[in-house]
């Protein structure tokens, strides 16, 4: 018989699945937010399969808590000032953070930095 939680962590994002970190194996991958659903159906669900490095891939450059939420937002407007052309501009705003052209959408999983649990 499937639980309950089996059934609601198939739409709803749920701490068991939200928790995944920094591993190059889970990067880019959980976004959904309140509803799962959007990963599995845009491939970008993972299920946790080994130990889990929390935390962010570079190390902030502020403890102030607003410049570490907002630095992302920052890196991704400076992309989007440096790439050439409008398409690829507005690519940038909804392919993965590690595309950039001739990539694929989450860029290559090879160039992901290493991180140690």
């Amino acid at each position: 018989m499937v639980s309950i939680i089996d059934e609601l962590s198939f739409f709803n994002n749920l701490t068991c699945i939200f928790k995944l970190g920094r591993n190059p194996k889970y990067i880019d991958k959980n976004y959904g937010g309140v509803l799962i659903i959007w990963d599995r159906m845009f491939n970008t669900f993972q299920v946790e399969e080994e130990e889990v490095a929390y935390g962010l891939t570079t190390r902030p450059n502020t403890l102030n808590v607003f410049g570490v939420q907002v630095k992302p937002w920052h890196y991704l407007f400076q992309k989007i000032k440096k790439i050439e052309g409008l398409k690829n501009k507005l690519l940038l705003l909804i392919m993965g953070p590690s595309w950039t052209p001739g990539k694929p959408r989450l860029g290559y999983p090879s160039e992901i930095p290493k991180v140690s649990t």
